[in-house]
């Protein structure tokens, strides 16, 4: 299962749903880790799987971090200022607001 997969199903798991009463929903308050993907080996008794999933989430989040362009100047007859993306050096054409190849948000200032 894939990370973002994952912390889905984690979040499904642990936020009780609107819908049901109050009563159902103070019952759902309790891990279901037996559901849920970060229950079994990585469920830690007392703290649960909150911390695992945390992690993750934080992960998938500084991943879509805008990064700042890296700018490099092109001597000659032509010279020119080529942009390149912060994260994975691929050139960028024209101020998109994100990479075309690693899909990071691009932080033009």
């Amino acid at each position: 299962m894939d990370i973002m997969k994952k912390v889905i199903s984690g979040l499904e798991h642990c936020i009780p749903d609107p819908n049901k009463s109050l009563h159902e929903r103070e019952e759902e308050n309790e891990c279901r880790h037996a559901e849920c993907p970060y229950g079994g080996k990585e469920y830690q008794y007392g703290m649960g799987c909150f911390w695992s999933l945390m992690s993750d989430a934080l992960a998938l989040l500084k991943e879509q971090e805008a990064v700042k362009p890296k700018s490099k100047v092109r001597h000659g007859a032509n010279a020119q200022i080529q942009h390149f993306c912060g994260n994975c050096m691929t050139m960028l054409h024209g101020k998109p607001k994100f990479c075309s190849e690693c899909g990071r948000p691009v932080l033009w200032e």
